[in-house]
C-alpha cells in the first residue's frame, strides 16, 4: 500500500510538476472539458418552432429626414489697441525690418495705444508713458515743461531718440495725433540708425479711417487750463480710395500743476492716403505743432562737492524765475509709398522734412552741497533746426521647402543743417 505523499508547491512551475507527480504514482487526476460556444445562428431556433425571422430578413423601415439647424457665437475681433482687447497690440514697426508681430520680435516692445491715451486723458508723452515700468520722463514731474528726453532702462536717452512712422524728430511731439507710441527696450541702431542704447520711442501717426469719424473732446486739465480736441476722418469717395484724418489740439494758457506755470500749446496735423490699386498705397501727412511754457522748464544739476542726494523739492513749488520761458515749434510734411511688386518682392519708401524751432530763455539750478544750497545761471540758447530724411527698402520674401526667408536691402539718409545756435551758459 502506497503512502500519500503531501506536499506544498507554490508557483506555476511546481503546480505543474505536482500533477505530473501524481500521475506517476498512478493517482486519479481530474480532467476539465470545455465545449465551444455556439455562435448567433446556432442559437436561433427554426421558424417552424415559432421564431421570429433572421434580422437580414427584416422588412426594411424608411425613416424621415431629420433637419438640425443652430446658430455658432463668434467671439467679435476687437480693434487692437482698443479697451475691448484690453489695450493688446499684436505688432509694432521695427525700423528697417518694417511690421513686426511683438511675438516674433527679438526685442522687448512696450506698444501704448491711442485708446489707452484717450482713456487716461494723457496731456503728454509723459503722462502715456508713466504706465510703462522700464521709462519715466527725464523731465520734471509731468512731462509737458520739460525736454523729449527719457529714461529707458535707467539710461538718459536724447531728443533724437524720437522717430514719427520710422523717420527722426527733433523735438517734443503730441500725443493726439499718434495712433500709438512705440518703445523699444536696447540697442536699436541696427532698425533705425544711430541711437542710445537705452532704446527707441517711435510714434505712429492716426491714418484715414474706413468709417466717417467725428469725435469732439472738451475738458479741463486742471487748474483752470482748458482745452479742446477734434478728430476727423473717413473716406472721401464712395470707393473708399481716398481718406483722411485731421486733428485739432487747442490747450488754454491757464494754471498748471505747477504754481504760476502755464502750458499753451496748440496742433494742426492731417493725413492723406490714397490706394493707388490693392497693392499701392500712398500717404502723406502735415503736422504743425507749438508749445510755450512760460516760468518753468526746471533744470536741477548736482556739483561735484555732493556725496549724498538731498530730499525731492516739492513738485508744485516753481524754482524757476520770472523770465523763464520755453518754446518747441515743428512744421513737418511726410509722404510715404507702400507697394507689393509681386508675390515675393514689395517696396518701402518714405521721405520728411521737417523745421524744428527750440528757444530757451530759463534759469539753472546747481546743488553744491550736502545741505542742498543752490546756484542759479541763465540758460539760453534759439536753434532752428532743418532736417530733410528718407529711406528706401526692397523686401523678398520665399520659401526654401519648409523654411521661409525675408531679406531686406535698402538705405536710409538724413541731412540736417542748424541755424543760429548758441553754446549753453
Amino acid at each position: 500500500m502506497r503512502k500519500p505523499l503531501i506536499c506544498c508547491f507554490i508557483g506555476y512551475e511546481r503546480y505543474v510538476a505536482f500533477w505530473v507527480l501524481l500521475l506517476l504514482l498512478g493517482w486519479p487526476v481530474p480532467v476539465w472539458s470545455v465545449e465551444p460556444l455556439t455562435s448567433h445562428s446556432e442559437q436561433q431556433t427554426s421558424p417552424d418552432e415559432g421564431a421570429t425571422a433572421p434580422d437580414d430578413e427584416l422588412p426594411l423601415t424608411e425613416l424621415s429626414e431629420l433637419e438640425v439647424t443652430g446658430t455658432k457665437e463668434i467671439e467679435p475681433s476687437y480693434k487692437d489697441g482698443s479697451a475691448e482687447n484690453g489695450y493688446r497690440v499684436k505688432s509694432a514697426a521695427m525700423g528697417a525690418l518694417g511690421e513686426k508681430s511683438l511675438q516674433d520680435s527679438p526685442y522687448f516692445i512696450n506698444v501704448i495705444s491711442s485708446d489707452f491715451m484717450e482713456n487716461i486723458q494723457a496731456q503728454s508723452v509723459a503722462d502715456a508713458l508713466k504706465y510703462n515700468p522700464t521709462v519715466s520722463s527725464g523731465s520734471g514731474a509731468n512731462g509737458v515743461g520739460g525736454g523729449a528726453g527719457f529714461q529707458i532702462r535707467g539710461f538718459h536717452t536724447q531728443t533724437n531718440e524720437s522717430f514719427i512712422d520710422g523717420l527722426r524728430i527733433y523735438s517734443r511731439t503730441p500725443v493726439e495725433d499718434k495712433e500709438r507710441i512705440e518703445v523699444i527696450n536696447g540697442p536699436a541702431g541696427f532698425l533705425y540708425g544711430i541711437a542710445n542704447s537705452a532704446g527707441v520711442i517711435n510714434y505712429v501717426l492716426k491714418r484715414s479711417t474706413d468709417t466717417p469719424l467725428l469725435n469732439v473732446t472738451v475738458g479741463n486739465y486742471g487748474g483752470e487750463q482748458g482745452y479742446i480736441h477734434g478728430d476727423l476722418g473717413g473716406p472721401i469717395d464712395s470707393a473708399g480710395k481716398f481718406g483722411y484724418r485731421l486733428n485739432l489740439l487747442y490747450v488754454d494758457n491757464g494754471d498748471t500743476g505747477i504754481d504760476d506755470q502755464t502750458h499753451e500749446r496748440y496742433l494742426i496735423s492731417g493725413a492723406f492716403d490714397w490706394h493707388i490699386s490693392p497693392d499701392t498705397l500712398l500717404s502723406m501727412d502735415y503736422s504743425l505743432f507749438d508749445i510755450q511754457i512760460n516760468h518753468g522748464d526746471d533744470i536741477f544739476k548736482i556739483g561735484s562737492d555732493v556725496t549724498t542726494i538731498p530730499d525731492a523739492p516739492d513738485a508744485a513749488k516753481n524754482y524757476m524765475p520770472d523770465y523763464s520761458f520755453a518754446e518747441d515749434r515743428y512744421n513737418r510734411f511726410g509722404i510715404k509709398l507702400t507697394s507689393k511688386l509681386s508675390e515675393v518682392f514689395t517696396l518701402r519708401s518714405a521721405f520728411a522734412y521737417s523745421d524744428t524751432n527750440r528757444y530757451r530763455h530759463r534759469a539753472k539750478v546747481i546743488i553744491i552741497n550736502n545741505a542742498g544750497d543752490y546756484t542759479m545761471t541763465r540758460n539760453y540758447y534759439d536753434t532752428d533746426r532743418l532736417v530733410s530724411e528718407g529711406y528706401l527698402f526692397f523686401d523678398a520674401d520665399f520659401d526654401t521647402g519648409p523654411v521661409g526667408h525675408k531679406v531686406t536691402v535698402g538705405l536710409t539718409e538724413e541731412y540736417s543743417e542748424i541755424k543760429y545756435a548758441y553754446p549753453f551758459t
